[in-house]
């Protein structure tokens, strides 16, 4: 069997969850589990999506936080993609970090998908897209976490965005 991870986070933890929920094809387990030493307990969540089979995507849901590295690391064996929610009520030491770590993705290659939060206005949106001062190209969505079909394409999106032709083929057969 392969596991494949992606990576699911932002600053509000709830639209986390939410969005695991919705593209997932389980319930969401909640894991609480001490990692490190040098941290304090830490939650995450869990979800997967079933491509056939042999393979399965796993959702791993953290907080957008330096203290989540070591899930990060540990995650980052099988990693296909991160996903970065972005509301548009998030502080602007939210959003800061949010650039940061775009930024930090763009910088690795890695495959990754902006996720705006059913931002309706067009000019709210835009000036989002400003603070996170996002290059021509970057991947991004604007979607309802809630809404099932378009939470599991965007993480669909993150794994086409990936070069790699093994997941070109895991992609084909979703």
């Amino acid at each position: 069997m392969e596991f494949i991870n992606i990576i699911i986070t932002g600053v509000d933890t709830t639209l986390v969850s939410t969005f695991i929920e919705s593209a997932g094809e389980s319930r969401v387990i909640k894991l609480k589990k001490k990692f490190s030493a040098d941290f304090p307990y830490q939650e995450m969540e869990l979800g997967h999506i079933k491509i056939d089979r042999n393979q399965y995507l796993f959702l791993i849901g953290t907080p957008l936080a330096d203290s989540y590295k070591v899930i990060w690391q540990r995650a980052a064996k099988d990693l296909a993609g991160l996903i970065i929610i972005v509301n548009s009520n998030d502080s602007k030491n939210k959003i800061e970090k949010a650039k940061t770590l775009i930024d930090k993705l763009a910088s690795l290659g890695l495959p990754y998908l902006v996720v705006f939060n059913d931002i309706k206005k067009a000019g709210e949106l835009k000036k989002l897209q400003q603070k996170l001062k996002l290059v021509a190209g970057c991947p991004q969505i604007n979607i309802s976490v809630r809404n099932k079909d378009a939470a599991k394409q965007g993480i669909l999106s993150v794994l086409l965005s990936n070069k790699d032709e093994k997941d070109n083929n895991l992609i084909k057969s979703a």
